[in-house]
């Protein structure tokens, strides 16, 4: 009841469940999706539907792979599909719930919870926040004069000069 919602995940996300042996059969984690789904009916809270987004494109999955081998995980070449889905792919994956509760899910619950969002300003519009780094603007003179010099020799273009003193002014 702490929570404001509750979320299902699509199938494979858990699927390491299955494969592991911590439950027989993908039916085991459609049966623990609809009790959520009951609990959250039980508490008078809303259910959605999440991905669980680690990557944009199925595809990229497979850098996922090779950062979780870097580091040793021993199941790194196993699939998740954690990717962004398209709302048709969601209601896809939660087809077994029935096409209303899908509906629910997926596309009502999360745009209710989207509205009691207030919108607000992170930055003051048009207002400027760069870093304040000691001795910056004149490393980043120095930098910029030391690679024209070494692009142009020591007599600059005066067009480069111009242009130099326009852009670090």
């Amino acid at each position: 009841s702490f929570y404001d919602y509750l979320e299902i995940q699509p199938l494979g996300n858990n699927g390491f469940l299955v494969d592991n042996g911590v439950v027989s059969d993908i039916s085991v984690l459609q049966d623990y999706n609809r009790r959520i789904l009951d609990i959250g009916r039980q508490l008078n809270k809303p259910v959605i539907a999440a991905s669980d987004v680690h990557f944009l494109d199925a595809e990229d999955e497979q850098y996922r792979k090779i950062l979780q081998a870097a580091k040793k995980f021993s199941d790194a070449d196993r699939g998740c599909p954690i990717f962004f889905r398209t709302t048709d792919e969601m209601l896809k994956e939660f087809d077994y719930l029935g096409d209303e509760v899908a509906h629910e899910v997926v596309v009502k619950n999360p745009r209710a919870i989207a509205d009691m969002v207030d919108d607000i300003e992170l930055l003051p519009k048009g207002k400027l926040f760069p870093p304040r780094l000691e001795n910056s603007e004149e490393d980043l003179n120095r930098m910029v004069w030391d690679k024209a010099h070494a692009l142009y020799g020591d007599e600059l273009p005066q067009l480069i000069v111009d242009r130099l003193n326009i852009e670090l002014g």
